[in-house]
């Protein structure tokens, strides 16, 4: 591994002249063999050097040592002086034969030649003096051409190759030195940034054994629980964390959330098992993070949200109030009129005709007023089995008037589609939302038209809102969904006389998402637009009705006679009730607030109470907890003109049955037949 060649060995001790492992680890090494040689009590005491010294076994070796105090670890490579110094053995005996000849053959030319013999061989044999002794810069100068001349040669070759191995194994015990100590260097780093960066997480980590024991913490993970690592080493989890997850078939669970009930905090737990090559368990890491002002933000951008939901709302309707109030007064118009018709008393055909027409408009007025409150209530999403169909047509009940005054021409195209799951009040804004935009993208165009299409798509339900309106720009299209992009009124740089929030469809697209749906959008500049909105379907039963569901039709049979009180701020509707009901032969009373009602339900205890929910003063639900109607038997049933938000409520309370407001006389007789038989 030097590089020296096989006959050098290099091998590395410690100050105690232990044999050391190669990989240089003290605690891992095999080799316990104390070497104790001049060569290694050299290294201990001079640190670095080369020569001949006696090796093991007294065997004299030719080396270089260097010992590391920073390591505590010395390097030595040798060769025995026998295998480095063979050649001039070799060399020696050969000489001796070549004497032995020189003095047989030419004993008598010796006189003439020992200068030019004896000279050469005694700088020869000082120079192998020297080498031996470890100069291994030293040469033998001899420059003639005979066998001395070619011995010397040879010696120099010698001393040359071994000044060379001298200096490459020099070179190479220096460069494994500093990749020694380059490596350790760069293993301290690494651990020191590995541990900065444990303790600089602002996460709690709690890294825990097969047994569940703590392992290690890093400083969130000890703020949290206000203990140091070394405290709790060793500790049981469940004996430091007061807020640890459920487990879950065994194990703790890969994400969930927990919450502190001292503190209130609530903490997202992430957890990563540790596991061997065979797949077991060997502890893992439990990873809190306190997500308490997450959870604030997120309320906050929710209630923001709602705000910019109700500005879009009031914008659309804003946009809508004339068209509302022209249908509105043409119903009152054709009420009234055909009222002073019949009240004219000319001729009985003639005012049933009148009758029926104020009744239709009646009708009319009321379905409108129903679009509205349903698109107008202020509640948080809740997604219920809905038909799109009907959320189109009482969205189309709040505009179709406004259409009909610009002269816009209405196709509509529904195809059976299931019932999907979706926020109703939320579904009819969006599509409130895409009815105004056709609306106002064709004020310019002289034949305005728009297209409503239901259809399905595989599991997608699809509804098209398209027109051959302006169209919208290229470059626009990929701002459209963005909030406050606008091309209408002063924001957009149009005309006021089609203003806009530039919300809208920010907020519509925002609806459909939360669906699980898509928005998508086809528009050619000049030529129209179209959009598509695609929900999810899922099969879903259509639930029972709650209010004034329509029931079969029977004949009600005659109950025996009771007593009724009329409970209701508005004097027309409490004295149109209490005329039915005494047509059908019964007893009635009636209150003008809540107040009188509940005197006169203590005074004379009625069969059955027609009750407003919403009254000045004391109010519907509060007389029935104030008169405590359950134990008294009285059967209620609730009236009220507002869209609620949860009816069941209500019959938990102790309601009989709800009227929704308006409701026709068959209607009233039905419920109140329900409440007698009952």
């Amino acid at each position: 591994q030097s590089g020296a060649g096989e006959a050098v060995k290099t091998y590395l001790f410690d100050q105690h002249f232990l044999l050391l492992d190669p990989n240089f680890s003290k605690k891992a090494a095999p080799f316990r063999e104390r070497i104790i040689t001049s060569g290694t009590e050299r290294a201990v005491r001079d640190h670095e050097g080369a020569g001949i010294y006696a090796g093991l076994k007294n065997k004299t070796m030719v080396g270089s040592y260097r010992f590391l105090d920073e390591l505590g670890v010395g390097l030595i490579a040798e060769e025995p002086l026998g295998d480095v110094l063979k050649p001039l053995y070799d060399l020696r005996e050969n000489l001796a034969v070549a004497a032995i000849i020189v003095i047989f053959f030419a004993f008598l030319a010796l006189w003439f030649i020992s200068r030019q013999i004896v000279r050469p061989l005694s700088r020869l044999s000082r120079a192998v003096t020297n080498f031996s002794e470890g100069d291994f810069s030293v040469r033998a100068d001899i420059h003639i051409e005979d066998e001395i001349g070619r011995l010397s040669q040879n010696f120099n070759q010698m001393a040359s190759s071994l000044e060379k191995l001298y200096g490459s194994l020099e070179d190479q015990v220096k460069k494994r030195t500093e990749e020694l100590v380059s490596s350790l260097l760069e293993t301290e780093e690494a651990r020191a940034e590995w541990e900065d960066t444990f303790h600089a997480m602002s996460d709690a980590l709690f890294i825990y054994d097969e047994k569940e024991a703590a392992r290690r913490l890093n400083r969130s993970a000890e703020e949290m629980i206000g203990k140091k690592e070394a405290n709790v080493r060793g500790c049981l989890l469940n004996e430091i964390l007061s807020i640890l997850p459920e487990k879950e078939d065994g194990r703790f669970p890969d994400s969930v959330k927990v919450a502190d009930e001292k503190t209130g905090e609530i903490f997202r737990v992430n957890h990563f098992l540790k596991q061997d090559s065979k797949g077991v368990a060997r502890g893992g890491v439990l990873v809190f993070r306190n997500i308490t002002p997450d959870m604030k933000r997120e309320k906050e951008y929710k209630e923001v949200q709602t705000q910019l939901f109700e500005t879009s709302k009031l914008a659309a309707v804003g946009t809508l109030s004339a068209g509302m109030a022209h249908e509105f007064n043409n119903l009152i118009a054709g009420i009234r009129l055909h009222a002073d018709l019949a009240l004219s008393g000319k001729g009985a055909e003639r005012m049933e005709k009148a009758l029926k027409v104020a009744v239709e408009s009646s009708e009319r007025a009321a379905k409108i007023i129903t679009s509205l409150l349903v698109f107008s209530r202020r509640k948080s999403s809740e997604k219920k089995p809905e038909s799109l169909q009907e959320v189109v047509e009482e969205t189309l009940g709040i505009i179709e008037a406004d259409f009909q005054a610009r002269g816009i021409e209405l196709a509509m195209n529904f195809k059976p589609l299931p019932l999907i799951q979706i926020d109703k009040g939320q579904i009819s804004q969006v599509v409130l939302n895409l009815l105004t935009n056709a609306r106002d993208a064709l004020l310019t165009v002289k034949n305005p038209k728009i297209g409503i299409n239901i259809s399905r798509a595989n599991k997608w339900a699809l509804l098209e809102v398209r027109d051959n309106g302006e169209g919208i720009k290229e470059d626009d299209k990929q701002k459209i969904f963005e909030p406050f992009f606008t091309k209408k009124g002063i924001l957009g740089g149009g005309s006021k006389t089609a203003p806009g929030t530039g919300l809208g469809l920010s907020i519509s697209y925002g609806i459909i998402q939360s669906h699980g749906g898509v928005i998508e959008v086809e528009s050619v500049y000049k030529k129209g637009t179209s959009f598509t909105v695609k929900i999810p379907v899922e099969e879903i039963k259509k639930p029972a009705k709650t209010g004034n569901a329509p029931t079969p039709r029977r004949e009600n049979k005659p109950v025996s006679k009771k007593e009724v009180l009329v409970i209701d701020d508005e004097e027309p509707i409490r004295n149109a009730i209490k005329e039915a009901i005494e047509l059908l032969g019964h007893k009635v009373w009636v209150a003008k607030d809540g107040r009188e009602g509940l005197e006169m339900i203590d005074k004379i205890e009625p069969d059955i109470v027609f009750l407003d929910l919403l009254m000045p003063g004391l109010s519907g639900p509060e007389l029935i907890r104030q008169a405590d109607i359950q134990k008294k038997g009285i059967k209620i049933i609730a009236m009220s003109g507002v869209v609620l938000e949860d009816v069941q409520s209500l019959y938990k309370l102790g309601i009989q049955s709800f009227l929704k407001k308006p409701f026709k006389i068959s209607e009233l007789e039905e419920h109140f037949y329900e409440a007698a038989k009952n």
